[in-house]
């Protein structure tokens, strides 16, 4: 009962800072750096009051630096929403997310608040001038986290990669960071947000669940400079292959096996 009230009494008084924002930023590009910034200091509270203990590890420079967060696309396997909290408490980021979710109750309203760029997948014509918004963003220094399998999963594999979004890192010449996330498969199944899962008995399951932890992979980057030598779907195609390693047996397992 206490981490649920604490959870909630959390989320209101982050999201109440992040609604009240635009009284004092009128610059859309402000506000967002705004929430990008806040969600990254909130994230890490979210994550404690749900007993999500954070594990990062890194088989590739992160998009960070003493000097701050690097301009620049994450791509990353999806399992849950809690895939965002663990990802926002890595660096300050925008998220990408399709526009349905923009028109969920409750959860559409959080990112909304979050500042998350809404895609329309559907719409060739609309996904043009999406593709240019987000390259727009990523030129001005924003970091963005993608998740390129327009769903969550069950956290067993990874779905195939849409590959349109990349487009917008080639168009920015920035560098594209890939990473894992993955929960131990004892809760993995209560931690995933999948097929007809519902939000609040997803949250109500997950706020009886003890000893989570999030496992966030840095696995590899390509640099601005290697991006724009590549289409679109090969970027996906690499990226998608970058994850998918991850979940098969290492060799001297297999042979074991």
């Amino acid at each position: 009962m206490l981490r649920t009230m604490g959870f909630f009494v959390i989320l209101a008084l982050s999201l109440g800072g992040s609604a009240l924002a635009p009284i004092v930023l009128w610059s859309p590009l402000g506000l967002q750096r705004f929430r990008a910034r806040w969600v990254h200091l909130v994230a890490p509270v979210l994550l404690k009051v749900l007993g999500v203990q954070v594990v990062t590890r890194f088989h590739s420079a992160p998009p960070w630096s003493p000097r701050g967060a690097r301009a620049g696309m994450t791509v990353s396997n999806h399992i849950s929403y809690l895939d965002v909290l663990v990802a926002a408490a890595q660096l300050p980021t925008l998220f990408v997310t399709s526009i349905e979710m923009r028109d969920e109750p409750f959860v559409g309203w959080i990112c909304r608040l979050a500042g998350c760029v809404f895609v329309e997948r559907r719409s060739p014509r609309r996904l043009r001038a999406e593709i240019a918004e987000l390259s727009a963003l990523l030129r001005h220094g924003f970091h963005v986290v993608l998740f390129p399998e327009a769903t969550s999963t069950r956290g067993t594999g990874v779905r195939p990669f849409r590959r349109a979004l990349f487009e917008a890192a080639r168009d920015a010449a920035v560098p594209l960071w890939v990473a894992q996330v993955q929960y131990p498969e004892g809760v993995r199944m209560r931690v995933s947000y999948a097929e007809d899962d519902a939000f609040l008995p997803h949250l109500r399951r997950l706020l009886v669940t003890h000893e989570l932890r999030a496992e966030w992979t840095w696995l590899s980057l390509l640099e601005g400079t290697e991006i724009v030598s590549h289409s679109s779907q090969e970027l996906a195609s690499w990226a998608h292959s970058q994850i998918e390693a991850q979940f098969q047996p290492s060799p001297l397992l297999a042979s074991a096996i």
